[in-house]
């Protein structure tokens, strides 16, 4: 550890510090990091377009359309494989997006700063996750996003897919014989996520966690993330 380092933590404090390396290396554990590493290893062309808005939002509506298909093929099919499969998918992006939402609104910002702290310039260090492309503006030392508009919107994307992946992981856990009687998974997924069901009817069920979970990421969304971002949204000028 370097000695510029080790007088930024005494200065600072390492709660912040160190959850803002853990959240740099999390979010290196997922198929969106690891699409960019291969483009990356691939040439710059392809490079360039996967660290592009474009594929950022090609991706983000991909998987919500994947979504839709997969809660829609896991309820009319008794292939439990397939259902498995879908529900690590779904698994997998509640967790990618969740690293990468805490990132954008707490820690993608300081990393600028403690890079600099640690005289290092390399790649590696820089925010990879960047599902909206966001950018440092190196003059100035301001975080800042393609457009606010922008990011509310995919933010709301975002939820939607938060709902269906979660209504994935129930109709799965109906296949492989976890619960019984629940039925129109995607409005009971869509009450659990926006706090307006009660978990005490889920306490005696396998999916009591992802219920739990699934009301904790709702609350994030809606009481962190977007009322953050909407806070950036440009004013609306009025006569009166």
């Amino acid at each position: 550890m370097t000695e510029e380092k080790k007088e930024y933590i005494r200065e600072n404090g390492f709660i912040v510090i160190g959850l803002t390396y853990l959240f740099e290396l999390m979010e290196k554990i997922s198929i969106f990091y690891f699409i960019r590493w291969i483009g990356k290893r691939i040439g710059d062309n392809a490079d360039v377009f996967l660290r592009n808005g474009i594929f950022s939002e090609i991706w983000v509506l991909g998987n919500l359309v994947f979504a839709i298909i997969a809660q829609n093929v896991v309820q009319s099919t008794d292939i439990k494989w397939l259902s498995i499969v879908f529900m690590l998918y779904a698994i997998e992006r509640i967790w990618e997006m969740f690293v990468y939402q805490t990132n954008v609104l707490f820690f993608t910002r300081l990393r600028n700063c403690l890079m600099t702290t640690e005289n290092d310039n390399s790649d590696e260090n820089e925010s990879v996750q960047s599902e909206e492309s966001n950018q440092e503006d190196k003059s100035s030392d301001l975080y800042t996003v393609i457009s606010a508009t922008r990011t509310v919107i995919l933010l709301v994307i975002n939820m939607a897919e938060y709902i269906l992946d979660f209504a994935v992981i129930y109709a799965a856990a109906i296949n492989l014989g976890w619960i019984t009687g629940m039925v129109g998974e995607v409005w009971q997924s869509f009450q659990i996520f926006m706090s307006m069901g009660d978990l005490q009817n889920y306490s005696d069920s396998k999916i009591f966690v992802f219920a739990y979970i699934e009301t904790i990421l709702g609350m994030f969304m809606n009481i962190a993330c977007l009322a953050y971002f909407i806070g950036m949204l440009p004013d609306t000028k009025s006569k009166m």
